[in-house]
């Protein structure tokens, strides 16, 4: 609905915003991996020292399980994160094709332009032997038909035959 109130978003704004936005998920869910690295590394600390206590054997295995706990989310984070560096560099790399896709669309206009314009081999004119982009040429030999041969007569005229 934001087209309705301002100007639509191109392609390449909206892509900006979602880069930002995974970039910015990534850092988030590093900087909570760290946390929960660090209070696992207090937990364990904290359960070496009541279990040198003896005293409280219960908290000592409730601070085991919560350390499990913890050890099983900080995994999941490695996960979390790998999979949104996955879409990152696939959303990357479609952004990389697209733009070689505008390359070889300008290259064959430019082809096209040429060829139309009398272009092809040098000092060849529109509609002379050799002129064009070859396109022709490259269906027909996809469908398997080929030319049928130039008389020699009609080479030294400087004709060629119909197919």
């Amino acid at each position: 609905m934001s087209f309705l109130f301002g100007k639509r978003k191109t392609p390449a704004e909206l892509l900006r915003e979602n880069k930002r936005m995974l970039n910015r998920s990534i850092r988030e869910i590093e900087r909570e991996r760290q946390g929960l690295q660090a209070q696992e590394k207090k937990l364990i600390t904290e359960i070496k020292k009541t279990a040198k206590e003896g005293q409280q054997m219960g908290a000592v295995k409730v601070m085991a399980k919560d350390l499990i706990r913890t050890r099983h989310q900080i995994t999941k984070f490695y996960q979390l994160k790998s999979q949104l560096q996955g879409v990152s560099h696939k959303s990357e790399r479609e952004r990389q094709r697209e733009r070689e896709r505008e390359i070889t669309d300008l290259a064959t206009m430019q082809g096209a332009w040429s060829s139309a314009c009398g272009g092809g081999t040098p000092g060849a004119g529109r509609g002379a032997p050799g002129a064009g982009c070859g396109r022709a040429r490259a269906r027909d030999r996809r469908r398997g038909w080929r030319r049928k041969p130039v008389r020699a007569r009609d080479r030294r005229r400087g004709r060629q035959r119909k197919p």
